[in-house]
């Protein structure tokens, strides 16, 4: 029964019955991946799983957990929260508390091409507050080889490029004309499939690809709290330096938003060294 109610629940949110949800468009594709995430890049001892989706429309697509949005869906309505509130007590009772919600790898919603040639990601990965930042909405300089596999059905071309400190292999469906993938990575003249690092620290599988009728691309404003725009770089140094135990109170970020009264729910950290890098890695200085 608690299955029931969980899938109606998400099933109204999805249709956009609550006026957080914003219909930007019409969809035309749902590509879902599998991540395979190494929490540990210094030993390559701890992946976790999640499951993200892309969904394309004409102009605009979005990307996301279905763990995270789960999450965030659930907590953001009151009739939604008992359930969350009762699968929160199991997840402290479960020896794998992320079999109860599901692994979230990031609480990153990302739109490519929202604004208009722009791509917008908002977060709320630490001390609860909404974090925006957008950036040009730029393809990568992609080399494309030789090399082809097939991947649910279709035949795909090796693809390879160079994005903020990390090399990407790519492959991508010529069949399936949609220039976008996973992530922000996108340019490539098919649907990326699959795509990882040579370090295999981020690796992206396709799972399935549906078409017409799917839930169409939706601005999803699932936090009650204040938002805050910031810049891509200054916000990953600022995250990274939190996790590593720096005083919240001493990061410029943080600092900013204690002067515009945003409210604030963090702890003091212990310093300890970073076990994994981040998906971007241009961030070493803000």
């Amino acid at each position: 029964m608690k299955q029931i109610n969980i899938l109606l629940f998400l099933l109204l949110f999805t249709s956009g019955a609550f006026s957080q949800n914003k219909k930007l468009e019409e969809s035309v594709l749902e590509c879902r991946y599998k991540l395979v995430m190494q929490k540990d890049t210094v030993h390559q001892s701890n992946p976790v799983e999640d499951e993200m989706v892309l969904r394309i429309g004409n102009t605009i697509s979005q990307f996301f957990s279905r763990h995270t949005f789960y999450h965030d869906s659930l907590w953001a309505d009151p009739d939604g929260r008992k359930i969350a509130e009762d699968l929160s007590l199991e997840a402290l009772m479960s020896p794998v508390p992320s079999l109860v919600f599901g692994a979230r790898t990031t609480k990153d919603y990302l739109y490519k091409n929202y604004p208009e040639g722009k791509m917008t990601t908002y977060t709320n990965d630490f001390i609860h507050v909404n974090f925006f930042y957008e950036e040009d909405n730029a393809p990568q300089e992609w080399t494309i080889g030789d090399s082809t596999k097939q991947i649910l059905g279709y035949d795909c071309k090796k693809a390879e490029c160079e994005f903020r400190g990390r090399h990407w292999i790519a492959w991508f469906a010529v069949d399936i004309p949609v220039k976008d993938g996973p992530w922000k990575l996108n340019g490539l003249p098919g649907l990326i499939l699959e795509t990882y690092d040579s370090k295999m620290d981020y690796h992206y599988t396709a799972t399935s690809i549906n078409k017409k009728p799917v839930s169409p691309v939706l601005f999803y404003n699932l936090w009650d709290n204040q938002e805050m725009k910031t810049e891509r770089k200054i916000y990953n140094y600022t995250l990274e330096k939190y996790l590593m135990g720096a005083s919240a109170e001493d990061l410029e970020l943080i600092q900013e938003a204690i002067k515009k009264g945003i409210p604030l729910k963090f702890s003091r950290r212990s310093t300890r060294k970073s076990a994994y890098d981040f998906l971007e890695r241009d961030h070493l200085t803000p």
